[in-house]
This record gives structure tokens, sequence and C-alpha cells, in this order.
């Protein structure tokens, strides 16, 4: 989890002025595609030296969004409606990695740990489509 989490600030200087110059969606879209990539090549990780840096890759991917989808939705949204989808963005990040562990936990008991990463990179994949 610290890996994904120090991954989750890596980039977040560069983003904002990146998304500046060539457009929230664009950088959005490379942010979500990096994601599904890192995810996607957990499948093939074999030793934890490997698993914790492609968490580290999947924390970078998380970084698009605070970095890029904030600004975003301070420039898509009035006010009344900006404060509401920011704080419901707010407690999602506080919530998830509380129970992120849980859920993960559940699924190990019916399904193989690879399992929650291929969900993470459908779920991706639907968020890349809506983009």
């Amino acid at each position: 989890m610290t890996a994904y989490l120090a991954g989750g600030i890596f980039l977040q200087w560069l983003l904002g002025p990146l998304s500046d110059r060539r457009g929230r969606r664009p950088v959005m879209l490379a942010g979500v595609a990096f994601f599904i990539v890192s995810c996607l090549a957990i499948l093939l990780v074999t030793t934890i030296e490997q698993f914790i840096a492609m968490r580290f890759l999947q924390g970078i991917g998380l970084c698009f969004i605070g970095a890029v989808g904030y600004a975003t939705i301070q420039e898509s949204f009035e006010e009344a409606v900006c404060i509401k989808i920011t704080a419901l963005m707010a407690n999602v990040a506080l919530i998830a990695p509380l129970l992120g562990p849980l859920a993960g936990a559940a699924l190990i008991h019916v399904a193989p740990w690879q399992s929650m990463f291929v969900l993470f990179a459908a779920l991706a994949a639907i968020a890349f489509y809506g983009l």
C-alpha cells in the first residue's frame, strides 16, 4: 500500500502544468491508460520487488486523478455542484484505503489475487471509455 500511495504523489507537481498545456482530457486519458497497463502488467510479476514496482506505477496512474480530476471539476461545474463533487471525491479517497484491503481479503477467498487487478483494469477501461 505504501508503494501505491507513494506513486500517487510522485508526479502531481508535473501533471497540473502539463494538463494546462495539453488539455485535461488527453492527460486524464493517458493516466487511465497507464493505470490499465500497470494493472495488467502486475499479472506478469514473479517477485515481490516487481510487485511493489507495479504498485508504485499504479499509484502514478492514481495521481492523474488527483492532479487533473480536481482541476477538471473546478472548470466544468458551478461552485455549488463543484463543492459537492469534490466532497464526494475526498470521502472516497479517505474511505478507499480502509475498505480496499477488506474487500481484497474477501475477494481472495473466492478468486486468485490477480483477479483484483483484472477487475481494476476493467473498471478503469470503463472509465476510459466514459472520458
